[in-house]
């Protein structure tokens, strides 16, 4: 049963980068019924077991994130919102008690992103499919149902998850289809056309050079080769129109403006400081911001978006949740800080421009983390710290 489990589970995370493309009628997002089994399933395996791992101090945290947005609900200006919100909370709880009970081991967890890695390269490949036939150029291309900004971002995470898996398993052809999501997966994101994703995207592929401080010569000669081709690619097929969108990123930071956000921004903050210590109830800030800007927006923040929706004690709690879950970088051995370091700084900077804090792959990033971390300060961390090699990475659903 426990095998089971995390076949449901793994295809949930494989899902989670092209959810937005697939929906069944009825339920929503394909990802959310599957994301029903795997709780399900995960449910039967434990009791079938009669036994359950303990939870570390990253999932009290958050659940008690999730008990204070719920209670925000009793005096937020838009229960409905905050209904919906906190009930998504509890939704993605339950997505890292699931990868927490169900992915104990590195060969497992590296599978969850190896699964991540896949359903990205779907995203990615009608991405790009997208653009080879479309009729007429367009400005900036994005798979079906997916918002181009967010699409960049979810396709920018598995980034790095790809190199780190291409390093600890660097024979097969796994290990090649890992390398080849680094150019394919940037075209897509260049194709995207957001600038929001672009920068995040600079950061996560610093993990190449930083992981390859003294490689061989070989690796040397295909590494520039690789470099030099994917410089080549982008600049045959990426559209002059995204690349001039791409080249106002500077102009965008100097001005502060960041594609009008900054008056979003600064509403955020006039709520904040009339409602500091609540907030105005979670999922609740187009709501808040709506008699300053004579509209509702969205945040495309997302700490303000905590900060203003749950206040500071649920802004606190927040960060509760990702300091219990970044710290134990600090202790994992090299290639791993290396990676965990990469891809959290990818995601933190990328969560500044859109409001993520309720998204699956935030919550898979930080699940997965806390899960390796813990794996890797038990034996099999002192076997790899010590210089053993590690075990392969790919893993197939089950195995």
């Amino acid at each position: 049963m426990d095998k089971i489990a995390f076949v449901v589970l793994w295809l949930l995370i494989f899902s989670t980068a092209w959810e937005e493309m697939a929906e069944v009628p009825g339920v929503g997002r394909i990802s959310r019924l599957i994301g029903m089994m795997a709780f399900l399933v995960g449910l039967v395996a434990v009791l079938a077991a009669r036994r359950f791992r303990p939870p570390a101090l990253f999932h009290g945290a958050i659940a008690l994130f999730v008990c204070w947005s719920a209670a925000t609900v009793y005096w937020s200006i838009d229960p409905e919102s905050s209904v919906r919100m906190s009930f998504t909370y509890a939704q993605l709880l339950l997505l890292v008690w699931l990868i927490w009970e169900f992915a104990p081991d590195e060969r497992r967890q590296r599978g969850l992103l190896q699964a991540y890695v896949l359903g990205a390269y779907l995203s990615a490949g009608l991405t790009i499919a997208l653009f080879a036939t479309s009729s007429m150029p367009l400005g900036r291309y994005a798979a079906s149902g997916y918002n181009a900004n967010d699409l960049g971002f979810t396709l920018v995470l598995a980034l790095p998850m790809a190199w780190y898996l291409a390093l600890v398993d660097a024979r097969g052809p796994m290990a090649w289809l890992n390398r080849l999501y680094l150019p394919i997966g940037t075209l897509a994101v260049f194709l995207t056309g957001s600038r929001g994703a672009a920068i995040p995207a600079a950061v996560a592929l610093t993990l190449i050079p930083w992981t390859l401080t003294r490689p061989p010569p070989r690796v040397r000669l295909v590494l520039a080769g690789l470099i030099i081709g994917s410089v080549f690619f982008l600049h045959a097929f990426v559209p002059p129109a995204a690349v001039e969108r791409l080249s106002t990123i500077p102009l965008e930071i100097r001005g502060g403006s960041f594609s009008s956000r900054a008056e979003i921004w600064h509403a955020g903050w006039e709520v904040l400081q009339r409602h500091p210590l609540a907030g105005r109830g979670a999922g609740a800030y187009a709501e808040a911001v709506a008699p300053y800007l004579g509209i509702a927006r969205s945040a495309h923040q997302s700490f303000l978006a905590v900060l203003v929706g749950q206040g500071l004690i649920g802004f606190t709690l927040f960060m509760a949740v990702f300091a219990t879950a970044l710290l134990p970088i600090l202790r994992l051995p090299p290639l791993e800080r290396k990676f965990w370091a990469v891809l959290t700084l990818t995601l933190v900077i990328g969560m500044m421009p859109r409001t993520w804090d309720y998204r699956k792959p935030t919550w898979l990033v930080l699940g997965v983390l806390t899960a390796h971390a813990a794996t890797l300060a038990g034996t099999a961390g002192g076997r790899r710290a010590r210089g053993h090699e590690p075990e392969p990475a790919w893993v197939y659903p089950g195995g």
